[in-house]
């Protein structure tokens, strides 16, 4: 155990604590055995039990060393983000590069494999993490609760205080007391202007569980953040609140935000008022004549809605309004995507709230089929909104390093360059997603503004096969990826569309699920 945390342990007698027999060593050894899993490495199912046991020492005298294992979790966290992006800054010397030296190919294939511990170690860590918000939002001990709330408070950890954030909502729930629920919402009061996204993330969210004059106050600050990520937390908490007040601040955001905000705002108000009103003008307009008392609800007119949002944005890529500001296509190049295709009619969404009418496909193999889909999409978004594009086979190959604004030069670029792309390859689209997570997280975006936020806000996945590993070329399960996509995703919030093109069972189950589970749109052609 480290020296810091033997004096911590020491100073708060907590060998003089539990009333039962062996409670006191049970915990003193989760206690070190969670301060070493950073380079134990435990199995999830150990560490999992671990964090648990946490849960169950409901004693005051728990609260600062359970507030020390969230900081060294939190530094793990950081670090390990710290790690990925200087191996990945490493990789930019085999961007754009048509061919590799055998050096250089075993030199990328190391860096890889380390990447891809990193990033296994960061899953771990932030389950961890997950389960500690867990544990300590499940005491129910008045006197743990209010020192939890102390220790926590004073803690300088973001860690520590998101784990806070998320633990007062609980609390406020459980606790019918008037003057402790007033120090919840003051706590979460003041994080609400913490310097750390994700803690203000963590706040909005919490914030649904505050049905007071002060809490919706709260919310509106959220909807005015600089990151477009706590907006969209607010937007979240208003959507399970569902009430008059909550309409009102969602159609005050509505005439604030563009894009893909401004159509999530929409759906949720439709689901909320049963009215198809579609833009915020319209809105505004009706709710001020209905008086602000929400009628009856009823099922939303979904084909109308459709309509609109089509006739609104003409931009669409198979189909799927391209309705965010900041977009990626990942598209697959892999040597299949060379095979020839059948002329044939669009069958569709097969998930999500979209339609499309029967069109042909224009281009005789798959690649001509995408590559013409990609520049008509990209050729119809409006010059305010921004878009880059990621080519993958075995490698994830940017078009551009950073989002790049949708001017006509732009698309002028990209129409020269993607005639001298030829398939080739293998499918790795782990290397794919994670190049556009990467980009997601960006502060380095050009053209955004503070409003705008830091980096992509949706995506768009191409492929006509399953998932390979971008080494060997053999195929990969697709459930890990598919979680480790979900740990990237859980501050970002990208919606994930996904078109399959003639995929194999495989292909199209890792397709339809990477879209379903965050959010996006999943389309099927044959």
């Amino acid at each position: 155990m480290r020296p810091a945390l033997s004096i911590l342990l020491f100073m708060l007698g907590l060998g003089s604590v539990p009333a039962q027999a062996g409670v006191k060593e049970d915990f003193l050894a989760t206690v070190k055995k969670l301060e070493d899993a950073y380079f134990d490495e435990l199995p999830r199912e150990q560490r999992d039990d671990m964090f648990r046991q946490l849960g169950v020492w409901d004693d005051p005298k728990a609260a600062a060393p359970i507030a020390s294992i969230a900081a060294l979790y939190g530094a793990h966290l950081s670090s390990l983000r710290a790690q990925m992006k200087a191996l990945q800054s490493r990789f930019d010397q085999f961007r754009g590069r048509a061919a590799l030296t055998a050096q250089e190919e075993g030199l990328r294939n190391s860096l890889l494999r380390k990447v891809e511990a990193k990033e296994r170690a960061w899953a771990l860590a932030q389950r961890s993490e997950d389960l500690l918000i867990h544990a300590v939002a499940g005491m129910k001990n008045t006197k743990t609760i209010d020192t939890m709330v102390r220790t926590f408070g004073r803690h300088g950890s973001a860690a520590v205080r998101v784990v806070l954030a998320r633990a007062c909502a609980k609390w406020h729930l459980l606790l019918s007391d008037n003057k402790r629920a007033t120090k919840f919402f003051r706590i979460l009061s003041k994080m609400a202007h913490d310097k750390e996204t994700r803690v203000r993330i963590a706040v909005a969210q919490s914030m649904a569980s505050f049905e007071t004059k002060d809490g919706y106050e709260m919310l509106r600050y959220s909807l005015k953040d600089g990151d477009w990520r706590v907006r969209l937390a607010a937007i979240r908490s208003l959507a399970k609140i569902r009430n008059n007040i909550a309409v009102t601040l969602l159609i005050e955001a509505m005439q604030r935000e563009k894009g893909r905000l401004q159509a999530d705002i929409n759906t949720i108000l439709e689901q909320i008022t049963g009215e198809v009103l579609v833009y915020p003008e319209v809105w505004d307009r009706w709710w001020q004549s209905v008086g602000k008392i929400i009628p009856p609800k009823r099922p939303p007119a979904k084909d109308k809605t459709d309509n609109e949002k089509l006739k609104k944005d003409a931009a669409r890529f198979y189909g799927i309004p391209t309705e965010s500001r900041r977009i990626c296509f990942i598209i697959d190049m892999s040597g299949s995507m060379n095979k020839e295709v059948e002329q044939f009619k669009d069958k569709g969404v097969v998930t999500g709230p979209t339609r499309k009418k029967n069109t042909p496909t224009e281009g005789k193999t798959r690649w001509e089929v995408a590559r013409n889909e990609l520049l008509r999409a990209v050729s119809n978004l409006n010059p305010e909104k921004q878009f880059t594009i990621i080519f993958f086979n075995q490698a994830a190959k940017p078009w551009r390093p950073q989002l790049t604004p949708a001017v006509p030069k732009t698309k002028k670029e990209l129409r020269a360059d993607v005639k001298l792309i030829t398939p080739s390859g293998t499918t790795y689209t782990l290397g794919a997603l994670r190049e556009a997570f990467i980009m997601a997280g960006s502060a380095s975006t050009k053209g955004a503004t503070k409003k705008d936020g830091n980096g992509i806000d949706t995506i768009f996945v191409l492929s006509d096969g399953g998932p390979t590993d971008g080494t060997t070329g053999k195929p990969m399960e697709p459930d890990p990826i598919l979680e480790q996509v979900r740990e990237w995703n859980k501050d970002k919030s990208v919606v994930i569309h996904a078109i399959a093109v003639d995929t194999e069972e495989v292909g199209t189950y890792f397709l339809k699920q990477l879209a379903g589970q965050n959010g996006g749109v999943f389309v099927e052609r044959k």
